[in-house]
């Protein structure tokens, strides 16, 4: 067998380099492409990551507006409106001691009093009197009814509370959301000062009115 020598003329290595070109080209394309594409991966997923975070921060937000929500449903289903009177005033007790507790406070005294009743009107007037002389007899005008009674009772509450400034002034501002019907009427607050350089001691007289409805 006679091996015949292998010729590379110019015209098949030009041929032969333009292949290589055009396939280094489209290998090129491709890698650009390729990674257009993981670049474009990555940004979908660094935005569902983001998406992702956003959620859970959501969902954590949800979670405490939810328990919030359940803590105030717990407190209006403890407004008792309807409690009878002989036990407003032990769970009255009861709940400021555990807030003045909850807030680091003492509570120094505490004196609830029914409020007494209003002054019955008296009645309308309706007598006929008469004129001695002519027998004639004449009817005063009568007088406006009475208001009616309010449909619930008054406790009049007198207390003090005792510990720092940020305490007592927590324990104030969570008596707006007491889970009874209360107004205060009166606070004073006096300043007992600081000892080695601690928060001064406060403490606060309190006179506020209690409320329920009555039992009938």
């Amino acid at each position: 067998m006679v091996n015949l020598p292998l010729k590379i003329t110019r015209k098949v290595l030009i041929t032969l380099i333009a292949s290589m070109v055009l396939e280094l080209a489209a290998l090129t394309g491709f890698y650009v492409q390729q990674n257009s594409m993981v670049t474009a991966l990555e940004a979908s997923l660094q935005e569902r990551q983001t998406e992702l975070s956003s959620a859970k921060t959501l969902t954590a937000q949800l979670l405490a507006e939810q328990q919030k929500v359940n803590v105030e449903k717990g407190q209006l289903a403890q407004l008792e409106g309807a409690l009878p009177t002989k036990e407003y005033v032990p769970t009255l007790l009861t709940q400021l001691q555990a807030l003045a507790t909850s807030t680091h406070n003492t509570i120094l005294s505490i004196t609830p009093n029914l409020a007494p009743p209003p002054p019955a009107a008296p009645p309308p007037s309706n007598v006929p009197t008469g004129n001695p002389t002519t027998g004639a007899t004449a009817k005063t005008d009568s007088k406006p009814a009475a208001p009616a009674a309010p449909p619930y009772d008054k406790y009049l509450v007198t207390m003090g509370v005792q510990g720092g400034y940020r305490d007592v002034m927590t324990f104030l501002l969570r008596l707006t959301q007491f889970p009874k019907i209360i107004s205060v009427d009166q606070c004073q607050l006096s300043n007992l000062g600081a000892t080695n350089g601690t928060e001064g001691v406060v403490t606060a007289n309190l006179k506020f009115t209690g409320y329920i409805l009555k039992e009938n």
